[in-house]
């Protein structure tokens, strides 16, 4: 199995913003809107036009599965580990989504020789979200 699809993720919410691949990846992973997203990044510390170290926010607040220092290429992980669901990889510098086996991020073809440092495995925390919603919709 190949890595069958590249996204380019493009959000026109914030024409401005600049540094935002902990936004866009965290909007694209969970599956919420960009601005939602914009808006709960913000509140936790980044600031407009800004990177934003997001070990804490993805792992305390949002409790997104931390698979730490994985010790492969960003092809290698997709292809062996996270082909299903919903993750969040993060490289020297940056993090994008991957969903699906489906690298979605600004632009995605420049990542894939990469190593990857760490990911959060977004789907689990996604499937207790919505358990929950069920459970209170009940």
């Amino acid at each position: 199995m190949a890595i069958t699809k590249l996204e380019s993720t493009t959000y026109p919410d914030f024409p401005e913003e600049k540094n935002d691949c902990t936004v866009r990846a965290y909007a694209k992973a969970a599956e919420i809107p960009y601005a939602q997203a914009h808006e709960e990044i913000s509140a936790a510390g980044r600031k407009f036009g800004k990177g934003f170290r997001v070990h804490n926010f993805y792992t305390e607040q949002k409790q997104f599965l931390w698979y730490p220092r994985p010790r492969r290429r960003v092809d290698n992980f997709i292809l062996n580990i996270a082909h299903h669901g919903n993750w969040i990889i993060w490289i020297r510098g940056h993090v994008f989504a991957v969903c699906d086996g489906v690298i979605y991020d600004k632009h995605p073809k420049y990542n894939l020789k990469r190593h990857v440092l760490g990911a959060w495995q977004v789907s689990l925390a996604l499937r207790a979200r919505d358990s929950l919603l069920e459970t209170k919709n009940d």
